[in-house]
């Protein structure tokens, strides 16, 4: 057993960087592109000078936009718009010129 030993940290290693890629992947594809990114303007008025729940924004998109979603995907999304714009400052105004 003390040859397998040697080789575990590398695989292991080898391991963790595949997941970690194949994630980094998933997530960027998964948040890339929302069905809520057309109203996200909307949403964050609503949400910020309304004060309204995300039970409301749940409701206004399923009355007004005829969208179904989950009240958590609405607030997962608003965590991304947070970080998204504390991250991507740079790279969000290079592309706008």
């Amino acid at each position: 057993g003390d040859q397998m030993a040697v080789h575990v940290p590398l695989s292991l290693e080898a391991q963790l960087e595949a997941v970690r890629a194949e994630r980094e992947q998933a997530r960027s594809k998964r948040f890339c592109r929302s069905r809520l990114d057309p109203y996200r303007a909307q949403l964050e008025v609503l949400r910020f000078s309304y004060h309204a729940s995300f039970k409301e924004l749940q409701l206004w998109l399923l009355h007004v936009k005829r969208l179904k979603i989950t009240k958590s995907a609405i607030v997962q999304r608003f965590q991304h718009w947070t970080k998204d714009c504390a991250r991507n400052h740079g790279e969000t105004s290079k592309a706008a010129d």
